[in-house]
Formats: C-alpha cells, structure tokens, sequence
C-alpha cells in the first residue's frame, strides 16, 4: 500500500506519537487514532544485539568458518555486500518482534459535515437549556413549600394539656342588663319638658304668655291624660 494514497496525520509529542488515518466508507469516513508510546525494553534489547553482532566479531567468524572474507563474500556476495551488512542483519534478527513504540490507546471517531455538527450543537444547546428550565421550576416548587414548615415544626399540645383544659371550670355568664322602658323615657322627657316651660313662665315677662329666650310661649300647663 502506497502511503500518498492514505490520508494520515502524524503527531510528535515528548514521550508519545500519535497516528491518525481516515477510513473512506460507503457511508460515512471513519477517523482511526492511534497513540503510541516509547518502549524501554527496546533500547536495552539494541544495545544487547549491538554487543553481540559487532564489525569486529562477525570477521572472527567469518574467519573461523571460512578462512577470509573473500570466501565469505563468494558465496554470500548476493545477500550481502560488506561486513557491516552482515552487522545490521544480524541485529534486524535479534530485534524481531521488539518496536520501538508500543500502541497505547486507540480512538475510532466518525466524521462529520458541518451542516450536522451545527445541528448536533443546536440539539445540545435546547437540551441544556430545558434542563436548566427544568430545574428552575423544581428548586421553585421546592420554595412554595417553605410555608408550610411552621406548621410542621409548631409544637403540638400535648395530651394532659388538653384534659387540663377541660376539667377547668366554665366561667359564669355575665347578667344581662335590662334596657329603660320606652315608657319612662318617655315620662323622663315629659317632665322636663315641663320643668323648663315653668322655668322660662316664671321668670318672663307678665302678659297674655310668657316668652322664653328661645321665642318659646307658654299658654298653659295641663296635665296629659293617658
């Protein structure tokens, strides 16, 4: 596979590399990202293979086996054209199946166009927004109830209390007091009446009645007959 036909992102971080690749689907693309991380025991297996196949201890092998490299090289010369390849071949063989980085995580995300990223954005905004309304009407209906705490924490009167209360003795009904007869009121302002005529006769003038300073004139005073 020619990597100019892959479209992949690399990410270079202190410790880490991150490789993003786009999966073209019928659908819809898929990214794939992939995290890698430093492998330690992969130094120390190379700094072990680079001991082992060194310039100097492949030629005293090659020698032992084949008495110079002319020989060697004879019959190798199509695998190998130097000594140092012999070297390189040698660690390549030691360091299979040991890398570098190891993956560490993976994340496959679907892509998306911005006409449904706006609206996935525009569903999220209603949704928060009528959570929050929500709430509001909760944490309010909560607080209407508030007024009723009073009565829930008043204290109750106990039972001797009430049967206290009972046993106590009704308290005497206060007398009426019976209101003035219409009569004598009636009698009360007849007397004065004439109390004061007699008055104002007496101190007038003499003539055919008296005049009270209220121009009031007294012709006779009789006794009224009931």
């Amino acid at each position: 596979m020619d990597l100019n036909d892959v479209n992949y992102k690399i990410e270079n971080a202190a410790d880490s590399v991150s490789v993003t690749v786009t999966n073209k689907a019928a659908n819809r693309d898929v990214e794939v990202t992939v995290k890698f991380v430093e492998n330690p025991d992969y130094y120390i297996k190379l700094d072990q293979a680079k001991q082992t196949y060194n310039a100097d201890a492949v030629r005293q092998e090659i020698a032992m086996y084949y008495g110079s490299e002319e020989e060697f090289f004879s019959q190798y010369g199509s695998y190998y054209s130097s000594v140092d390849d012999v070297v390189q071949q040698g660690i390549d063989n030691e360091m299979q199946g040991v890398y570098q980085y190891l993956p560490e995580e993976m994340v496959v995300s679907a892509v998306y166009s911005k006409a449904e990223l706006m609206k996935q954005a525009g569903m999220n905004t209603l949704l928060g927004m009528g959570t929050v309304f929500v709430v509001l009407i909760f944490i309010s209906f909560i607080i209407s109830l508030f007024k009723f705490l009073p009565a829930l924490f008043a204290k109750k009167p106990k039972i001797e209390d009430l049967k206290k209360e009972e046993s106590k003795p009704a308290a005497p009904a206060k007398a009426a007091t019976p209101a003035p007869a219409a009569g004598n009121l009636m009698n009360d302002a007849e007397l004065v009446a004439v109390i004061t005529a007699a008055i104002y006769a007496a101190e007038g003038q003499a003539g055919n009645g008296a005049v009270s300073k209220d121009k009031l004139v007294v012709r006779s005073i009789r006794r009224a007959r009931k």
